[in-house]
């Protein structure tokens, strides 16, 4: 039974000398330890992840070999603006004598020149030689350039690396776009070549040496590229309406699938269609959605006139007062905010890419949501009670889990935060981190944003306790009870709710769904 890998050691390149062989290209390998020992290694005992080399077949080609010149010059620019601080001030130059010098005199000479020039604190003093002649250097510090010489150095380092000049925190000419598309080259064009590089040693050079323990079996990573869920989503849409259009043409849903990709659909039988029966219950229209809802326990549509339906006014009444409380409310949070956000600008004294990390807490914002969404919800239930009750119905008030309201009202926490932390954090950059004014700029904003957002959550909250109300109907003896809708029209009501507006929906409360608009 061959011998099983117990471990993987990492091992510099610059230790191990590949053996050349005019009948297997490679023999072996030999390494060279720190303390001169050599030590052989067998072909299956090394495993090489390399770059190829045209000059050196044995030998790969790494960034920093093809580079090796200016990463000198780099290290040289260096160690002379290093030397020229610590050793003079200035750039070196010669005295010139007219004799020989003793041991002694030249001693002497050397400590007082030291004593009186060496140092970047006794720079730019006057020279006073005896029977001597300072003779300066042909080039000066500012005719070697050396600032600029480095920065060259620097980008032709990265350019060699491939490296994404934005990710190196070099902001003068970046946005948010930037460097997005430079973390997507990065990943692409760097972090996933180098993963596919190990994966195949791993697969093709490391598995195999477990022999049949290994069948069946490969590494594999998860990609670090971001996938863009604007292209995925055009992309399904785009399959999508492809597929419908071969369906039209009378392609067979399989064939029509492989050719955009998708998988194989089970098409649903087509609905028979619903004829109305004035003697029975009227038919649920397919899709119908309700934003306000009124119950009535009658058997047929055609009993009521418009005239005996209830008055609801005071559900919108209801929620407009309970948003200008939760408004006045959420204030004291909002100033918190503000100040963390300052506080946050403010510690990062400019440092940029800082301003995308800003975060605000939002316990407190979430416990003045879920309150307010809480009472909102009892008050929906109570009103459902409260029109059954016009009607002649005792029916009990439903309860919405806690649990329900707390994730929405988490998710509406959360985006508000975002959108403050990303407000701040554009106008940080844009002012360089000018403290007064983010403050001025935060405490400007608009509340449009924030009754959106409120106010789509106090009407979830508003709904789910009528329905949880209504759907004790079910359980009340008495004659069958029938859903009608009516709608707040105005010039921002919905396509689906203007459509459903003055209409029965039917007799069950499984046809109607809650309000799915986007906050």
């Amino acid at each position: 039974m061959r011998n099983l890998p117990l471990e993987m050691w990492i091992i510099r390149p610059d230790r191990i000398e590949p053996v050349p062989s005019k009948d297997t290209f490679i023999a072996g390998y030999i390494y060279h330890g720190p303390n001169g020992e050599k030590i052989p290694l067998e072909l299956d005992e090394v495993i090489v992840t390399k770059l190829p080399n045209p000059l050196d077949p044995y030998r790969g080609l790494g960034v920093v070999q093809s580079i090796l010149v200016d990463l000198d010059s780099s290290i040289y620019t260096a160690q002379w603006n290093l030397n020229f601080f610590k050793n003079s001030a200035e750039p070196g130059g010669v005295i010139a004598v007219p004799r020989r010098l003793s041991q002694t005199e030249w001693e002497e000479m050397r400590y007082r020149w030291d004593e009186q020039h060496k140092g970047v604190s006794r720079a730019h003093r006057v020279a006073i030689l005896e029977n001597a002649q300072w003779i300066d250097r042909k080039f000066t510090h500012r005719d070697m350039q050396f600032a600029e010489l480095r920065k060259v150095s620097d980008e032709q380092i990265r350019q060699a690396f491939a490296f994404p000049r934005p990710m190196l925190g070099t902001v003068d000419d970046t946005n948010r776009a930037n460097m997005e598309a430079a973390q997507d080259i990065l990943d692409r064009s760097l972090t996933v070549p180098r993963l596919d590089r190990l994966k195949g040693m791993l697969n093709h050079r490391f598995l195999p040496l477990f022999g049949e323990t290994a069948k069946g079996l490969e590494f594999d990573y998860e990609s670090p590229v971001s996938e863009d869920e604007s292209q995925e989503n055009e992309t399904r849409k785009n399959k999508a309406e492809t597929f419908e259009i071969l369906i039209r043409a009378g392609v067979d849903p399989k064939d029509a699938a492989e050719y955009c990709e998708l998988p194989t659909f089970t098409m649903a039988p087509k609905p028979e269609p619903v004829i109305p029966d004035p003697e029975q219950d009227a038919p649920v229209p397919p899709g119908a959605r309700a934003r306000s809802v009124r119950s009535r326990r009658v058997r047929n549509a055609e009993d009521l006139d418009d005239d005996d339906l209830p008055d609801i006014e005071h559900v919108q009444a209801a929620w407009t007062l309970a948003l200008s409380g939760l408004l006045a409310d959420f204030g004291s949070v909002l100033a918190s905010w503000f100040d963390t956000l300052v506080e946050q600008v403010a510690g990062l004294a400019g440092y940029t890419p800082g301003f995308s990390t800003l975060r605000v807490p939002t316990l407190a914002g979430l416990d003045v949501l879920s309150r307010a969404m809480s009472d909102m919800a009892r008050s929906g239930a109570a009103s459902v009670v409260l029109e059954a009750a016009r009607q002649g119905i005792e029916l009990p008030a439903g309860i919405v889990p806690a649990e329900t309201l707390d994730v929405r009202a988490r998710s509406v926490v959360d985006m508000l935060a975002q959108d403050y932390q990303l407000s701040a954090g554009r106008e940080a950059l844009r002012t360089g981190g000018n403290v007064e004014a983010l403050r001025e700029h935060l405490v400007g904003l608009t509340d449009a944003r924030l009754q959106l957002y409120l106010g789509n959550a106090l009407t979830q909250a508003q709904h789910a306790g009528r329905l949880a109300s209504l759907a004790q109907a079910s359980g009340v003896d008495g004659p069958t009870p029938a859903f009608y809708s009516s709608e707040q029209l105005d010039s921002a009501t919905c396509d689906p709710c203007r459509e459903i507006h003055g209409k029965w929906l039917g007799l069950s409360l499984i046809h109607i769904s809650e309000p799915t608009r986007p906050y």
